[in-house]
Order: C-alpha cells, then sequence, then structure tokens
C-alpha cells in the first residue's frame, strides 16, 4: 500500500534502520516526553495513541535489522528506552545491534571532559558496516 507515487516499481521495505537516540516507549518518563503537557499536546487525552506511536509497540519477528546508537549520559532520552527496544528486538528474534556511547548526551552531545567512547569516527565506520553487512544479506 507504500509503493506509491512516482517510482511503483522500487519496494519501500527497508533494509535496515539505524535508531540514533530515540525514544523507544512513549509511555515512560524516560522517552523524554516526561511532562504531561507534552504528552497531551501531541496525542491529546488518547492513551492508545501514545502506545501506537511507541516503536516498541510495533516490535515484531522478521522486523528489518536495527542498530540503536544511544548516548549513556542522555537526559532527555533515557539509555533505558534503547536497552527496553534492543531486548524487545531480541526477544522476537530480529538481528540488532546496540551501541551504547559513554559521555555521550542527546544528540551527540559530550557530557563532561572525557571523549566520547565509541568516537563519532568510529560510530560512523559501525554505521557504514551494518549498513553494508544488511545490504549484503549477511545479517549483523
Amino acid at each position: 500500500m507504500f509503493d506509491v507515487g512516482p517510482y511503483p516499481s522500487e519496494s519501500s521495505s527497508l533494509l535496515a534502520v539505524a535508531d540514533m537516540f530515540g525514544p523507544a516507549n512513549l509511555s515512560e518518563a524516560a522517552s523524554g516526553m516526561s511532562d504531561a503537557s507534552d504528552i497531551q499536546q501531541v496525542f491529546g487525552n488518547n492513551k492508545r495513541n501514545v502506545v501506537l506511536a511507541s516503536p516498541t509497540h510495533f516490535v515484531a519477528a522478521s522486523s528489518p535489522p536495527i542498530l540503536i546508537v544511544q548516548g549513556v549520559e542522555d537526559t532527555t532520552v533515557h539509555e533505558s528506552q534503547a536497552i527496553e527496544l534492543y531486548r524487545d528486538l531480541r526477544a522476537a528474534g530480529d538481528e540488532t545491534q546496540l551501541v551504547l556511547v559513554q559521555n555521550m548526551g542527546h544528540m551527540f552531545a559530550q557530557v563532561g571532559s572525557q571523549p566520547l567512547d565509541p568516537s563519532l569516527r568510529q560510530i560512523a565506520q559501525d554505521m557504514v558496516s551494518f549498513f553494508e553487512q544488511s545490504r549484503q544479506g549477511g545479517g549483523v
């Protein structure tokens, strides 16, 4: 149903996904939507829509490989969000990788005086490798 537009012969199926510091379960304060007014502004009073908008709701077997990159020091979208999504994907039997970046806050912000670990260069290399492996069908 999504294969419409100027390229109908091209599939809209995803081959792989990179999730960088994204919320996974919007019904939890750790998602970055901690203020009730934020949730209400976006979803109104419909709690079902909050669940339906959460990536964790859509975890299913045979999902494309997913690389999750998350800062350990992220106070906007907490590390627990990435771990929850990673665990749910693994439980469904899906291919996934979790990269927890030390000394990183939200959106690659360095927290403290220590460098990001792994470095931005290493994260970029890991992402390229992840997508190359996924494209070649070699798994991750």
